[in-house]
């Protein structure tokens, strides 16, 4: 646990530093879906709120977790889980968000890597870390990062690209429907809320970043809480019951 805290912490200060961050409401008013106790899961006329793809946030779905999620399996997932994040969230997706999954090595491949950086930035960031204590004057602070990032983060999304990273731990692609929640809330809060304005300062970003990650990590606390009770997910963990998985790191949305 103490690792896990130390890693968003320190990987959080960086990789979200200076990213923008949603500021005023916005969204449509969506079509009204079926009350508790009277579902038919019947398709709605319009696009309800808590329906997505011909999927109730409720509803069961045709996937084998144990041997991995093929690509018609992985769709069905992702549209149930957008349904999942307008019902408790309460607002709609006007359209689909691009969901792909990759292996632990292909983001750590194409992903990390913080070899660009001036010798002024290295310099920088190594002292900056350094006064925080969270790293020692020998380590190569970008490094660290790195090796953070490559090791711990199961997901992301890319408000630039608008489309979220799944990292997958399985030779067989699975997803974490809490990691997907998670960044699906990101991707509801980006085309949202209004998100071009950037922040002056460091503690500026981190307080607008704290904002977008709260309410992210709050929602994917309150998914965690219905799976394995009142829904069935397709966390691998979660299958035929349990947490749904919580308690996984989950860092933001990259810049």
């Amino acid at each position: 646990m103490t690792r896990r805290i130390l890693a968003v912490a320190f990987v959080a200060l960086v990789v979200l530093a200076g990213c923008q961050s949603p500021g005023a409401t916005g969204g449509n008013d969506p079509v009204e879906g079926p009350a508790a106790g009277e579902f038919d899961y019947a398709d709605p006329a319009g696009d309800a709120l808590g329906w997505e793809g011909g999927y109730w946030h409720n509803e069961s779905i045709p996937v084998t977790v144990e041997d991995g999620l093929n690509e018609s399996e992985r769709r069905m997932v992702v549209d149930r889980s957008m349904a999942r994040v307008e019902h408790l969230r309460g607002i709609e997706f006007d359209e689909r968000v691009p969901v792909d999954v990759i292996s632990r090595t292909t983001y750590r491949e194409e992903y990390t890597g913080g070899g660009n950086a001036s010798d002024a930035m290295a310099t920088f960031d190594n002292v900056k870390f350094e006064a925080l204590f969270l790293v020692g004057e020998r380590n190569d602070s970008l490094a660290v990062q790195d090796d953070n990032r490559g090791s711990n983060v199961l997901g992301f999304y890319s408000p630039r690209e608008d489309r979220i990273v799944v990292i997958s731990e399985s030779e067989t692609p699975t997803i974490d429907e809490n990691t997907l929640g998670h960044e699906l809330m990101h991707a509801l809060q980006f085309r949202n809320f209004e998100a071009n304005f950037s922040s002056p300062t460091r503690d500026k970003a981190n307080a607008h970043n704290g904002l977008i990650e709260g309410e992210a990590s709050f929602l994917d606390g309150r998914y965690g809480e219905h799976c394995g009770d009142e829904w069935e997910c397709a966390t691998p963990e979660a299958a035929g019951g349990g947490d749904g998985g919580g308690g996984s790191i989950h860092l933001a949305s990259t810049c």
